[in-house]
């Protein structure tokens, strides 16, 4: 076991306090990303809905509220959660990698998060710039839910391609918590996107009522 997985498993306090670092720093670049977002002019880039993915942010992330009780109530779920593995796996047995896995998949899924605020963060700046772009665009919001499966993904497999190599135990929880992120926001993408060809079809063409006929919705939000 490396001097940094064995640091992590005998002292527990280690894990969770880098997490809660990690965490709050995350909800702090969100804010920022937000406000830059409403900066950016609606008449040249809008992305439709929140800048937040996770619906149980986006209402403090909408409001940028640089407080919020739904942040600090998720702390000590967290703290519980590896408080609870590391008790079972290290103090009660011997299975230390699975605690190494847990806390990898906390801490880890940040890395694509924080590349994710840094390069929105730099677009929206440059975006408010004169000159910065001819014309309008407005991006569906089942795109940015693909994007984000993709980026996951990526990274998913790029974390197990280090637990192969390195045997990490961190890589491996960080590559399970980025495969499932990537699979929940695929799935989310294809629901949007099925929600809004029915739409479309409602509406029918010019934005008018399209007349009843048999079939129709059900071909438009067909795979």
């Amino acid at each position: 076991m490396r001097m940094i997985e064995k640091s992590l498993v005998e002292h527990f306090w280690l894990g969770p306090a880098v997490w809660t670092v990690l965490y709050l720093l995350d909800y702090a670049l969100t804010i920022h990303g937000a406000r830059l977002k409403r900066a950016c002019p609606q008449d040249r880039y809008r992305i439709e809905g929140s800048y937040e993915l996770t619906p149980y942010y986006q209402p403090d992330v909408d409001s940028l509220h640089r407080f919020s009780w739904r942040l600090f109530l998720m702390i000590p779920v967290g703290w519980s959660i590896l408080g609870m593995t590391w008790v079972l796996t290290v103090r009660g047995g011997s299975f230390p990698e699975v605690y190494l896995a847990f806390l990898g998949a906390m801490v880890l899924v940040e890395l694509p998060i924080f590349g994710r605020h840094f390069m929105t963060s730099s677009f929206y700046r440059d975006m408010a710039l004169p000159g910065a772009a001819k014309g309008s665009i407005e991006i569906s919001r089942w795109v940015i839910y693909r994007r984000s499966a993709v980026e996951f993904f990526s990274f998913s497999a790029l974390f197990l391609a280090v637990f192969i190599l390195e045997q990490d135990w961190l890589f491996l929880g960080g590559a399970l918590k980025c495969l499932a992120t990537a699979i929940r926001h695929r799935f989310t993408a294809r629901r949007l996107k099925d929600n809004k060809l029915l739409l479309n079809v409602g509406e029918g063409p010019a934005g008018k009522p399209a007349p009843a006929s048999g079939g129709t919705d059900g071909q438009a939000a067909g795979p």
